[in-house]
């Protein structure tokens, strides 16, 4: 009997020593306020007892990068389909169509080759904007000569979707986007992703300089230059 009322005292006082060091650790953690020094509450004007005060909230935010994401390739052809061979007579006469965005060409100052940090989409335009407001870009591009052996041609890239407030991409470098006109996913200025999608028939291309025109392929390098300030879109 003795051995366990002895059991139970020692239980009792084990139990005793814990809740006070955890009150002690509870005390030492929780700021101490004096009650009563505060903010007296005053009658209002509607008598009422009322006591007011003004605290901040807060954040800090870093500006982000403008950043050309992503940039087609265009393959023409005689019709979107690609299904028709195209022909020097096609050529002569008229616009080529958007085929697709894959093209036989393995060129190492390809972006989309070389390893630089280009989307691989070829059949996406994609400029974003995260520096914050007030902030605007342009973009700008021009095509080379179309070369084939010693045979060359100048050409004209035309976008059939006016909603996406694309340019005419010709051998002169202008600009041909701006973030003024293009189309975003976020209203907030500075703080948004412009995205184009030019799939098969989404341009033509018009040829001109075919004095030497001949059979094969031809293939021409694309220019972008993203840069920063706000630069109207060249019409024509």
């Amino acid at each position: 009997m003795k051995q366990t009322k002895f059991a139970l005292l020692a239980a009792v006082t084990l139990a005793g020593a814990t809740l006070i060091n955890v009150a002690g650790v509870q005390a030492a953690d929780t700021p101490t306020v004096t009650p009563g020094s505060g903010i007296e509450a005053t009658a209002n004007t509607e008598g009422k007892l009322e006591a007011k005060a003004t605290t901040t909230a807060e954040f800090n935010v870093e500006a982000g990068k403008l950043t050309l994401d992503a940039a087609p390739d265009f393959k023409f052809g005689k019709d979107k389909s690609g299904q028709t061979a195209l022909t020097l007579s096609d050529i002569v006469n008229g616009s080529l169509v958007q085929v697709s965005n894959t093209v036989d060409k393995e060129d190492t100052k390809d972006s989309h080759q070389n390893g630089s940090e280009l989307s691989k989409e070829k059949g996406v335009l994609q400029v974003s904007d995260y520096r914050g407001a007030k902030s605007e870009w342009s973009l700008s591009a021009n095509l080379g000569t179309f070369t084939n052996g010693d045979s060359k041609a100048d050409g004209e890239i035309t976008f059939t979707d006016a909603k996406l407030g694309l340019g005419t991409i010709t051998t002169t470098n202008k600009v041909i986007w701006n973030s003024e006109v293009a189309p975003k996913n976020s209203p907030v200025e500075g703080a948004a992703t412009s995205t184009a999608v030019l799939g098969q028939g989404a341009s033509t291309l018009k040829l001109s300089n075919l004095e030497n025109i001949k059979a094969g392929q031809y293939d021409a390098a694309i220019t972008w230059t993203l840069s920063d300030g706000k630069a109207a879109v060249a019409v024509g």
